[in-house]
């Protein structure tokens, strides 16, 4: 392979490059250029099967240029090297370090979990699979980047590695309050969301040993339950509007309840499916009726309330 005989990193700047999916894409590309040059030429879209292997071919230059005495002795079944003996290193099918597995191995999890791939801690290649992985979660924090990663690599002192995640967070203002352990009436409203959801799995299930589909339904229903909660007042009279939940915020409705319950007689209702300027010039003018109506209601009835 290339990658192997020539080194990959002097065909490709990885520097350059800033996303790690566009460094797969581009460098996809120039192997099957130099392909095409060499034998059968191939065109149309990348599939899969290239994305896959540009990332193998990534990662093995990267562990070549950053843990070439390691591969040498995990090549003659030597373990002089230290992190060897920790890690349990060794080498799969195509030539890419793995850390072993130890009592993970029992976990009823993935192969990449149970055996990881070794990623060097300063590497532009681990800085952009760092934050690849970031921007793919939505700019989740710190800890949930490293669980997401370890589900597929091993980086060492990956948290004091993580400086792109703290700054993107620092940079959008995002700033950490801590409880202390076990003190849940430290945090709020949303430990009193978490003690609602608790109650509610138990009302239900109780002792019962339930598979994972069912747990799953039970949870999405008490989700369900939870959004479709008021946050305004309940009024005894049929005539007056439904009050306001947080499903309302998500979906525009409560879910619990058919889709705009109340609304037959809007001469602004959506037209037939077919699509004409004039059926999408209703549909947005009818949509954006709606959400007035709901941003009047929550002026007037919520935001008050909080006096």
């Amino acid at each position: 392979m290339i990658a192997d005989t020539i080194g990959l990193h002097q065909i490709i700047n990885i520097d350059q490059f800033s996303s790690y999916q566009k460094l797969l894409r581009v460098s996809a590309y120039v192997l099957r250029f130099i392909q095409n040059c060499r034998k059968d030429k191939h065109s149309g879209m990348l599939t899969v099967s290239d994305i896959q292997n540009m990332s193998i071919m990534l990662i093995r230059n990267s562990q070549h240029r950053n843990y070439a005495e390691i591969m040498k002795d995990l090549k003659e079944k030597q373990t002089k090297n230290s992190l060897v003996k920790q890690l349990k290193l060794y080498l799969d099918h195509e030539n890419i370090i793995r850390c072993g597995g130890g009592r993970i191995n029992n976990a009823n999890t993935l192969e990449s979990a149970k055996f990881p791939v070794l990623l060097p801690s300063k590497d532009k290649l681990t800085d952009l699979i760092i934050k690849d992985a970031h921007t793919r979660n939505f700019h989740c924090g710190l800890e949930s980047t490293v669980t997401v990663l370890r589900q597929h690599y091993w980086i060492p002192t990956i948290r004091r590695n993580s400086s792109y995640v703290t700054e993107k967070l620092n940079s959008y203002g995002t700033t950490w309050r801590f409880i202390p352990k076990r003190a849940p009436w430290f945090g709020g409203w949303w430990e009193r969301l978490i003690g609602l959801t608790k109650n509610c799995i138990k009302k239900v299930l109780g002792r019962a040993l339930v598979d994972n589909e069912t747990l799953n339904t039970i949870i999405t229903e008490v989700e369900s339950i939870l959004n479709d909660r008021p946050l305004t007042y309940v009024s005894s009279d049929p005539t007056d509007d439904e009050p306001l939940t947080p499903s309302h915020l998500l979906y525009g409705r409560r879910i619990r309840t058919l889709p705009y319950n109340g609304l037959e007689d809007c001469s602004l209702q959506p037209g037939t499916k077919d699509t004409t300027h004039e059926s999408v010039t209703r549909q947005s003018k009818f949509l954006s009726l709606i959400l007035k109506n709901f941003i009047k209601r929550w002026k007037q009835e919520y935001l008050t309330s909080l006096r």
